[in-house]
């Protein structure tokens, strides 16, 4: 099982190490205010886990606990993998952390995580919103799309 961070705002995973500049690039893009023009930035943390490292996407969310909303302040998990850093779209991985029924993973692009974030942290919208609106290739770019 994988441990994760006792925290009150989303973790954001960093597994793959590989490339130094396009991380820095790809974290500076998740912190970009929502895309509509309210000026919201996702409240993440950011964690080095290289133990994690090579673990598919597929494993991770086997292997994460789903432990929201019983024990766990985040209901997402937000997973920076070998893709995320050599896609040129850096399309991260976000996992669903709600222990009753958990829906499958997805990837979105890190101009809508503050979007993603704010809307799953107030409840205004679910994890399955964003997960079914994704492209045919998983990967979710907005509803504007």
């Amino acid at each position: 099982m994988i441990e994760l961070p006792e925290i009150m705002i989303v973790p954001v995973l960093r597994t793959d190490f590989g490339d130094d500049r396009a991380w820095r690039v790809l974290k500076d893009e998740l912190m970009l205010p929502t895309p509509e023009g309210s000026g919201y930035v996702a409240t993440v943390e950011f964690f080095d886990r290289p133990d994690l490292s090579g673990f598919s996407p597929a494993r991770l969310e086997a292997e994460v606990p789903r432990r929201y909303p019983s024990s766990c302040e985040y209901c997402f998990l937000i997973v920076v993998d070998r893709l995320a850093i050599s896609d040129p779209e850096h399309p991260v991985l976000l996992i669903d952390l709600n222990e009753n029924e958990p829906e499958p993973f997805f990837r979105a692009v890190p101009r809508e995580i503050s979007a993603i974030e704010v809307n799953l942290s107030i409840g205004h919208m679910a994890f399955d919103d964003f997960a079914r609106n994704a492209d045919p290739d998983g990967v979710f770019r907005g509803f504007d799309r």
